[in-house]
């Protein structure tokens, strides 16, 4: 969510600041990506088939936030493509955030059936 809301002040504030940088971490670096590959969620969770589910969908969400983000540095505002595809990236990074909820609801059933 954190990640999300970044990307989105990125829109209107550019690519040169905290909320742009922040983005640009790649998924294993994220708060998430430590949790889910060095911390309590690999300790707690690595067993379950939710768990392993959940990598993919984290991945694509940060790979389409690089990808808007390095859309943003172009001259889109006076590019309608450029445009369409910056908003196209952050409808992926919606879908695959969808489906991270999805899969970190599912790891918690899981765990307690």
């Amino acid at each position: 969510m954190i990640y999300k809301q970044k990307a989105y002040k990125s829109f209107h504030a550019g690519t040169d600041n905290d909320d742009a940088r922040a983005v640009k971490v790649d998924h294993h670096s994220c708060r998430l990506g430590k949790w889910y590959y060095e911390g309590f969620g690999k300790e707690s969770f690595g067993h379950l088939i939710a768990f392993r589910e959940l990598e993919e969908p984290h991945s694509q969400v940060h790979n389409a936030g690089h990808k808007a983000l390095e859309l943003l540095s172009k001259d889109w505002e006076k590019d309608r493509t450029l445009l369409k595809n910056i908003l196209e990236n952050y409808r992926h990074m919606e879908d695959a955030s969808d489906r991270v909820m999805d899969r970190i609801d599912a790891m918690i059933t899981e765990k307690h059936s």
